[in-house]
Order: structure tokens, then C-alpha cells, then sequence
């Protein structure tokens, strides 16, 4: 049977125990590589470039001395895990962190993303898990139409959710920044639906803290949610392009944030003000990360043409026409 990640970590720390290597920290921070794994590689026995790139991000507050600690823990599962034969990427000494990602996100258009929709919908009226019937349909409206992070729209708390006001508090995120997201009505609506359906239905939801819970009570895998992505991307004839290539889940979030943005500037909104909005609601440490969300659509690029040649088309045309003149 092939290892998971999380097992390979595992045994790369039984035989550092077993060399007398002792590190009380070590096991904490390799927690914190698996739990960013599962959300970059899906739990899959293999240390990918993007995790390597995801990891070596400099943290609020942190010194580059930390950040080369963690680096360094980093290689050294690479070295085992290299050593073990496993797929695993090459993490140079004194590795200089962040370069920007050659994967380009898929946009999806807003017919690709109703597609999408109306086969999780159609899907789920056929039956798929006892929880995954309600769950599924509510999760993707979330990562489509609020741009939230998988592992934030599965492991939403029942305290954290208002819905009078129709409003989402997020407390465990990526950059551990509490954020309240506002939910469109007719998803808030669903949702309350959903939540009222589990109760009835579902003997453990009174005990278990998580809102969207599977038949465990805990919040429904990265892994399994990305399968039946997948499968939506087939039957609603969008394709994929293999490891690596995409789409992926986190293309929503892209998407999300590409309408918002086109949205802003096509109501008048200045670009800056957009991204300083658009980084604080994404839950980003700055407005580096908010810029990679940055595409230029063809709605977008027709209305910044159109501003630009009514401002300075004249130019172009060698002079403008004054009266009198």
C-alpha cells in the first residue's frame, strides 16, 4: 500500500528518535508541514516545488533566523524522503525563499462556473454520502461566490457562524488572521437549510462542533472534496490538464478575486484602494499577495481601453479640438 505523507513524516521521526537526534519542536513544526501539504498536495507521498515555495514564505512577526530553522527542517525530510525513494523536491542549503509561482490559475468564466454548480447540484440529488448530499452543494457556492481557502470553508465551527446576519467568522486560517466574511443571501439561505437538514437527520451533529461535518463529525477531507471536484470538471466538460496544470480548487479563489477586482474598477473604483480592500478580506499579510490575483480579463481590459482613450486619445491624434480655435 503507498504511504501516505503524513506517514512518511511519521517514520522520518522515529528514525530521527532512533538516532538519539532530539528536537521537543521538531514534531510540532513537521505538524504544521503536513497540515500545509495536505492543502498544497492533497496528503499525496511527495514534497512538491509549490509546497517548498508555500513553506518558505517569511511569517508576521518572524525573524529570518526562524525562517531558515524551518527551511532547514524542511530539507531534511527531503533528504529522507529522497533517500526512502520517495518524489520529493531538492531544497538547496541557504535556500533563498519566495519565487513567484510559473502556474497560471484558471479563471473560470461565469457560464464554466454555473456549469459547475448545476452538476454539483445534479450530482448530489443522486446520492453521493449521507452528509455530502447537503454539504457539497453549500461548500462550493462558499469557495466560488465568498473566495475562501478549502481548509477554511471545511472547518467551519457552529459558533462561528451568524446566520442573521448571514456572516462567517474564520479563525483557523493561513496566515492566522481572524476575518468575518459575509455570505450572499441565497448561500446563507442554503446553508441555514443545510444545517436544519443535519439536525434532523444527522445522530452525531449535536455533538460535534463543526458546521459542515461528514458522517465522522469532522470536517470533510481536502483530498476528498478535490476527487469530486474533478469528477464536476468532467461531467460539466471543462478540461484538465493534469498534475500540476490544473484547474484547481483554489482556481476559485483566483476567480473570486479577479471579479471583484474588475467589478471595482468597472464602478469607477481606484486600483490601489481595490487591492488594499481586496487583501484585507482575502486575509493576506500584504498586498504582494493580493497583486498575483491580478488578470486582466477581456471586460476589464475593454473599460480600462475606453477610460484611457477618453482621457489621452488626444494624443494619439496630435493635438485636441478647443472651440474657437
Amino acid at each position: 500500500m503507498m504511504k501516505t505523507f503524513s506517514r512518511i513524516v511519521a517514520d522520518f521521526l522515529e528514525e530521527r528518535s532512533a538516532l538519539g537526534l532530539k528536537d521537543t519542536g521538531l514534531k510540532f513544526r513537521m505538524n504544521r508541514i503536513i497540515r500545509l501539504q495536505v492543502k498544497v498536495d492533497f496528503g499525496r507521498p511527495v514534497l512538491s516545488q509549490e509546497l517548498l515555495e508555500e513553506w518558505v514564505q517569511m511569517l508576521p512577526l518572524e525573524s529570518e533566523r526562524t525562517r531558515s530553522n524551518r527551511v532547514s527542517d524542511l530539507r531534511a525530510l527531503s533528504l529522507y524522503m529522497q533517500r526512502m525513494g520517495h518524489d520529493a523536491v531538492t531544497v538547496p542549503k541557504r535556500y533563498v525563499p519566495y519565487k513567484d509561482s510559473s502556474y497560471q490559475p484558471h479563471i473560470f468564466s461565469k457560464g464554466e462556473l454555473g456549469s459547475v454548480l448545476s452538476c454539483v447540484d445534479e450530482r448530489c440529488m443522486r446520492g453521493v454520502s449521507l452528509n455530502a448530499d447537503l454539504i457539497y452543494p453549500v461548500v462550493f457556492r462558499l469557495l466560488i461566490g465568498s473566495g475562501l481557502r478549502v481548509s477554511e470553508a471545511l472547518a467551519i465551527r457552529k459558533t462561528d457562524y451568524d446566520p442573521d446576519a448571514g456572516v462567517i467568522r474564520l479563525v483557523e486560517t493561513k496566515n492566522h488572521r481572524e476575518r468575518f466574511i459575509p455570505i450572499a443571501e441565497s448561500t446563507n439561505e442554503r446553508l441555514k437549510h443545510c444545517t436544519r437538514q443535519l439536525d434532523s437527520r444527522f445522530e452525531g451533529y449535536p455533538f460535534t462542533e463543526y458546521l459542515l461535518p461528514n458522517a465522522y463529525g469532522k470536517p470533510y477531507s481536502a483530498v476528498t472534496l478535490y476527487v469530486f471536484f474533478r469528477e464536476m470538471l468532467w461531467q460539466a466538460g471543462i478540461d484538465h490538464g493534469g498534475r500540476g496544470k490544473g484547474p484547481r480548487l483554489h482556481d476559485f479563489r483566483h476567480t473570486y478575486a479577479v471579479m471583484v477586482l474588475n467589478r471595482g474598477f468597472c464602478e469607477g473604483k481606484k486600483m490601489g484602494a481595490l487591492l488594499q480592500e481586496l487583501s484585507i478580506y482575502m486575509g493576506h499579510t500584504g498586498l504582494k499577495s493580493s497583486e498575483r490575483y491580478l488578470r486582466m480579463t477581456q471586460e476589464m481590459h475593454s473599460k480600462v481601453t475606453d477610460r484611457y482613450t477618453e482621457t489621452f486619445g488626444w494624443v494619439l491624434e496630435g493635438g485636441r479640438y478647443h472651440e474657437g480655435e
